[in-house]
């Protein structure tokens, strides 16, 4: 999923359709944990609460053509409904060398039965 906006307050806005399994779940559960990724260095884990938001005037705001594939009736869909998610807490790290490769050394090494060795 992409992020529609970012508010002042740090409130996060996504677009889904209404049946989907997430809406489905954060009915049950508001508590949301989101993961972003940029390249292969930075890293941002957010926990919050999710809303599930009927409102056409914020749909109207956010609306981009690109969604049409996924609602054919445009912003006006009735299967449309936002999510709201507002950050409780957050961490954010930045690996200066990629570290996947020295966990995949890693995993090898206990598969193997051998010691890890570092990657240069």
């Amino acid at each position: 999923m992409a992020i529609l906006e970012i508010e002042a307050s740090s409130r996060m806005w996504f677009i889904s359709s209404e049946d989907s399994a997430k809406i489905h779940e954060i009915s049950s559960e508001t508590a949301v944990h989101l993961v972003f990724q940029k390249e292969h260095d930075c890293y941002l884990s957010v926990n919050g609460r999710a809303d599930l938001v009927k409102d056409s005037q914020k749909i109207s705001e956010l609306w981009n053509e690109d969604f049409s594939p996924w609602f054919p009736e445009g912003k006006d869909d009735p299967g449309i409904i936002l999510i709201a998610v507002t950050p409780q807490d957050a961490e954010y790290w930045m690996h200066r060398e990629p570290r996947q490769s020295g966990s995949w050394s890693a995993e090898d090494a206990y598969v193997h039965g051998t010691k890890p060795e570092p990657h240069s």
